[in-house]
């Protein structure tokens, strides 16, 4: 099968359609930024969600060995909001991100967590060792509930607002170079592959 032919005849489709807001449409970078793509208009193409995510399908098809390709598709169908993909789909992303991010770990350098983890292994702690360790941990998360994290804490803004509760920065305005640097985080999320 011709992955390249399907994939331009889309993003000409694309390139044709007039971009309206609020219509469930989406930009796709055709060279994708990744692969040295830029912001051109003759660069982006207007598709729908489904068109979108069939893109980046055959891109990973036609570029099977390209990550970031294969990174940018399995993070559209875990973002996917409510949007259920099928399992063939699902299988077939996870396969390749699977193999292809063990490919890319081999022969890196180990984290100074699995070196301090490993080193610690075996080794025997007295009990004295092990009280004080408790102690300091339940201090800890006393003194500071919502660095722990864990079951059974809420974090605010996370989930764990109540019902009726206003956000701490409901009407508080915002300096001109807050709203700039909003803005470009903003965009830099929508250019990215």
């Amino acid at each position: 099968m011709n992955y390249q032919a399907i994939y331009n005849r889309l993003c000409e489709r694309g390139l044709k359609r007039k971009h309206k807001h609020n219509a469930g449409l989406e930009r796709h970078h055709i060279i994708p930024r990744c692969m040295g793509g830029t912001d051109d208009k003759s660069n982006i193409a207007i598709l729908t969600g489904r068109e979108h995510f069939v893109a980046h399908q055959l891109l990973v098809k036609i570029y099977p060995r390209h990550h970031k390709l294969i990174y940018g598709l399995n993070s559209m169908m875990r973002s996917s909001f409510g949007q259920v993909r099928n399992a063939k789909h699902y299988d077939w992303i996870k396969r390749y991100y699977s193999k292809v991010h063990s490919e890319k770990m081999k022969g890196r350098e180990i984290t100074w967590a699995h070196k301090i983890s490993k080193s610690l292994k075996g080794k025997i702690v007295s009990d004295e060792t092990k009280e004080l360790q408790s102690i300091a941990q339940k201090k800890r998360f006393k003194d500071k509930p919502e660095s722990h994290g864990g079951r059974g804490t809420k974090r605010p803004g996370v989930g764990g607002r109540k019902k009726g509760c206003v956000p701490w920065n409901k009407n508080v305005p915002m300096s001109e170079e807050t709203k700039r640097k909003l803005s470009e985080t903003q965009k830099k999320r929508l250019r990215k592959c």
